[in-house]
């Protein structure tokens, strides 16, 4: 069971991700948000790369996220994202290792 805590602060990144505000002290000071997912199982990197949000992706890219985290029917955070918005946004070399999308 999913605690109430857990989705509220996901929800507060959800949608500040949305409104383009930045949330790296956010992720920071919690880092375990990046394991939260949704119905659908996307994380918010899923909503971060396909809303084309760099600081964001980097934040949550920083906090552990993975960029080989799959939602439930099997697509990357990064499947519909434009190659050009993933050199901007400057994600840590280390979350793509072992990466075979890409």
């Amino acid at each position: 069971m999913e605690r109430p805590v857990v989705r509220a602060r996901a929800w507060l990144i959800y949608r500040r991700i949305r409104a383009g505000l930045p949330i790296g002290a956010l992720v920071a000071a919690t880092p375990w948000v990046v394991y939260a997912h949704d119905r659908t199982g996307r994380r918010l990197l899923h909503v971060a790369a396909d809303l084309q949000r760099p600081e964001a992706v980097y934040a949550l890219t920083l906090a552990g996220a993975s960029v080989l985290d799959t939602d439930f029917a099997g697509n990357p955070p990064f499947l519909s994202t434009a190659p050009a918005f993933i050199r901007e946004a400057a994600v840590p070399p280390r979350s793509f290792v072992a990466c075979s999308y890409m």
